[in-house]
């Protein structure tokens, strides 16, 4: 995510051109001509823009809390942690976009004009709609709001409307 993120610098020139279709994103992804169809492509790309830190964070938390079911204090360290998680996606994209451009010996993007706004907006829908599709989540709480059924689609969804808006969003980015 970061590396397409970067390749859309003015600033570098990169062998590679920018993926600009479902199945360019997950072949940059490292993805098959199995997986860069259908439905499989749409969850390949939603893994692209998802940060494993934050899956791994979320899920170590979650399961943690699991350990005292039913409790008034799980419910809202379901929620706390959801919250956190989501605020820290972008926050953790920025740092590791960041990252790559100073290891390119490029100055940091400060200037929010500079960052990789397409990619961070992507991957906080991608945790929000993972959040909400995996067991356990708090949105299981709340009723009338969520149901397997829903959140069944709500992730090959999401997937997919992100992998119809990268191409369009994703814009040249500020050296």
């Amino acid at each position: 995510m970061t590396n397409v993120a970067f390749s859309r610098r003015e600033d570098v020139e990169t062998a590679e051109p920018v993926p600009t279709s479902n199945s360019a994103i997950v072949a940059a992804a490292g993805g098959t001509a199995q997986t860069q169809q259908g439905v499989g492509g749409a969850l390949q790309v939603i893994m692209t823009y998802l940060p494993t830190e934050i899956v791994a964070l979320y899920t170590s938390v979650s399961t943690a809390i699991e350990s005292k079911p039913g409790s008034e204090t799980a419910f809202s360290a379901h929620w706390l942690a959801f919250y956190i998680c989501l605020i820290m996606t972008p926050m953790t994209v920025w740092l590791m976009y960041a990252g790559r451009v100073r290891l390119a010996d490029r100055p940091l993007p400060l200037s929010w004009r500079r960052w990789p706004i397409w990619e961070m907006t992507a991957s906080t829908l991608a945790f929000a709609a993972w959040a909400y599709s995996m067991p356990g989540s708090p949105f299981e709480h709340l009723p009338g709001f969520y149901s397997r059924g829903v959140a069944a689609v709500v992730l090959p969804t999401t997937a997919t409307f992100i992998a119809l808006l990268a191409p369009i969003l994703q814009k040249p980015l500020k050296g």
